[in-house]
C-alpha cells in the first residue's frame, strides 16, 4: 500500500487490530446489513479500545480510505473488506516534543444533565 494511503500511526505501532467484514451470507458483493457489518464492527472494535484502556494500553482508530489496497496487502479473500484498523501501544512517558499532548476540555464543558448548561 502506498505510504500515502497508510495512517502515518499504523507502521509504528506495537500491534494492529484489524477488522474485517466478512460476505453477507456468504455472497461475495452482497450489500452488509448493518447490524451484522460496519456497526457490529465498530461495536467490537470500541470494546477492544475499552478494554485495552482498562489494561493501561493506548489505542487509535483509523479508517482505510482505499479498502481495496488495504485488502490487497492483507491478502483478504475476494469480498472481505476492512471495516476499520485499531492501533494498540502504550502511552508515552513523555509527550511528542513536537506536536506535544491535545489539551483535554473540563467534561463540564460538554457533559449535561438533561438540558445544554444543566
Amino acid at each position: 500500500m502506498p505510504r500515502a494511503a497508510t495512517p502515518r500511526h499504523i507502521p509504528t505501532c506495537q500491534v494492529a487490530v484489524v477488522f474485517v467484514l466478512v460476505p453477507e451470507a456468504g455472497v461475495i458483493g452482497a450489500p452488509f446489513a448493518i447490524f451484522r457489518g460496519p456497526f457490529d464492527a465498530g461495536r467490537a472494535a470500541q470494546n477492544l479500545m475499552l478494554a485495552a484502556w482498562a489494561e493501561g494500553i493506548a489505542s487509535c482508530p483509523a479508517s482505510m480510505h482505499h479498502a481495496e489496497q488495504a485488502a490487497e496487502v492483507l491478502g483478504l479473500p475476494e469480498g472481505h473488506v476492512v471495516a476499520n484498523v485499531i492501533a494498540l501501544g502504550y502511552p508515552a512517558e513523555d509527550p511528542d516534543p513536537v506536536l506535544g499532548t491535545r489539551p483535554r476540555l473540563p467534561a463540564t464543558d460538554y457533559v449535561h444533565r438533561n438540558r445544554w448548561g444543566e
